[in-house]
């Protein structure tokens, strides 16, 4: 991502064991599913990317 540009990715809530939960740091794969350019925010979706 750019500069300044922040991403932003709900996850569900955790139901049992968290091991399978991203960490930060950790690259995953997603889909943008909603730009918001003046805040310079995207939204994204784990879900959407399966």
């Amino acid at each position: 991502m750019a500069d300044g540009v922040e991403g932003l990715i709900h996850l569900p809530r955790p139901t049992g064991d968290p091991a399978g939960a991203p960490r930060p740091g950790d690259e995953i794969t997603v889909t943008v599913t909603k730009i918001d350019t003046p805040r310079r925010l995207l939204t994204l979706s784990r879900e959407a990317a399966r």
